[in-house]
């Protein structure tokens, strides 16, 4: 993992350490598993084990591979890219491989990845990261596709990914400060090109248990976390306040309803206790979801993940018109030559 603290990136991570965090296991999977070429051969070069010709390669565009890593399989070595010569099909390593010779096997990792390492570090960071705390850990025997795998760990890490251009975004499913408020829906015959509806009433939960520290000696999970009006499994991490959602879920909705998961990632109890704040946090009431339609000029500047405000009182209920905050999870761009749009979904943050 040495694009974690390469170009002066500091996170608290370094060089060979274990990935344990959600954040870095996501970018890991994307930079080692989703951008790579494999079953490549060294076909020439081997000059001075630095530069080395593979006619393998898919690309030949001059620094196609700049910024990639390659790992021999015969040497065992892995390093970093410094330049690429698409002509010739050779490449430059940074550092030599001193055992380096025609015919060793090798692969490509990190093969244009374009990461958006703020955000990554926003979540990750041992500092001041918002899943700075959270531990993850998985054994994977067996061949599995690489989204499905990214889809888990943001479930399990309650974040969202997504591509911004080409870059990959990763955001905390966490309110916070809005950095715009849409005050301006479009019109259409007089009315507002504007919906506001709650989230189901089948997704308000009252009593959660959670599965984890799966054994795989024994082929099931050995730990269970869990939370309900009547107690919790930890008194420090879901204590009274958390006991109180579950208890005002069932009085104002007036049902009972269990919300179980099974976590593949989660081992660690604190983390257990983490995820289940979040679930409860966001599953004991019934959120506003709001699609929003805005114009061009003044909207399309803003992206998944960001957080608005939205003042609009003919539609938005006192007490949440320009107070609480909606993250935007769904955005079409509405390229119509006589009304151009953009389409939001949001979601209110609680």
């Amino acid at each position: 993992m040495g694009w974690i603290d390469a170009g002066g990136r500091t996170v608290g991570y370094a060089t060979g350490d274990l990935i344990s965090n959600p954040a870095y296991a996501i970018e890991s999977i994307i930079r080692d598993e989703v951008h790579v070429e494999r079953d490549l051969t060294i076909t020439g070069g081997v000059v001075g084990i630095t530069d080395i010709i593979s006619t393998d390669l898919i690309n030949d565009s001059d620094d196609f591979y700049n910024g990639a890593y390659y790992h021999n399989v015969d040497t065992d070595q892995s390093r970093l890219i410094s330049d690429y010569t698409g002509s010739t099909k050779e490449l430059i390593l940074a550092t030599g491989d001193s055992t380096v010779a025609v015919g060793n096997h090798f692969y490509l990792t990190n093969v244009q990845c374009d990461i958006s390492t703020a955000t990554f570090d926003a979540i990750g960071n041992t500092t001041n990261g918002t899943r700075k705390d959270w531990v993850f850990a998985k054994s994977i025997n067996a061949k599995v596709n690489a989204r499905d795998i990214l889809e888990q760990l943001c479930f399990e890490s309650h974040c969202m990914l997504f591509k911004s251009y080409k870059s990959y975004k990763l955001i905390a499913l966490d309110t916070g400060a809005s950095i715009a408020t849409f005050a301006t829906p479009l019109k259409e015959t007089g009315n507002p090109k504007m919906a506001v509806r709650l989230t189901p009433l089948e997704s308000v939960f009252t009593d959660f248990t959670l599965f984890y520290g799966y054994d795989y000696g024994k082929g099931d999970y050995s730990k269970k976390a869990f939370c309900n009006r009547y107690g919790s499994s930890d008194a420090t991490n879901l204590g009274a306040a958390y006991k109180t959602k579950c208890e005002n879920a069932e009085k104002n909705y007036l049902q009972k309803s269990k919300w179980e998961y099974s976590a593949d990632w989660i081992y660690d109890d604190n983390t257990a206790a983490y995820f289940l704040q979040k679930i409860i946090r966001d599953f004991t009431i019934q959120r506003l979801q709001v699609q929003y339609f805005g114009n061009i000029e003044s909207h399309i500047q803003y992206e998944l993940g960001d957080l608005v405000k939205i003042n609009y009182n003919y539609m938005i209920p006192t007490g949440k018109n320009n107070s609480s905050i909606f993250m935007i999870n769904g955005k079409t761009i509405i390229p119509d030559a006589h009304n151009p749009a953009v389409k939001f979904n949001l979601i209110e943050m609680v």
